[in-house]
């Protein structure tokens, strides 16, 4: 995950780069997972301005974001599709206010 302050980006250490892994979810299903970036945030005063997230391998037939929602210094990604058994890599963007 990366969180961009004041256009400077700051890529976060450990445990933050750790793998974070979810529950296993079936291709119909469009499913919500939620990661708290609130620790990650230096300024206790700053907020999270917008979110982005990306998913690899991507193309037609796998997993697709399907929204980004913030709330407070939760954001929470909305995933649907994918094939069956794949292993997939999210990537999520923070950009604080």
């Amino acid at each position: 995950m990366t969180i961009i302050a004041n256009n400077l980006v700051t890529a976060l250490a450990p445990p933050w780069q750790m793998k974070l892994f979810w529950p296993i979810a079936e291709p119909p299903d469009n499913l919500p997972y939620s990661l708290d970036v609130s620790a990650a945030i230096n300024d206790a005063a700053d907020t999270i301005g917008r979110a982005t997230a990306s998913v690899a391998p991507s193309g037609t037939g796998e997993i697709a974001v399907s929204a980004v929602y913030v709330s407070g210094k939760i954001v929470t990604v909305t995933m649907s599709g994918g094939v069956p058994g794949r292993l997939y890599f999210v990537n999520i963007v923070v950009y604080t206010a």
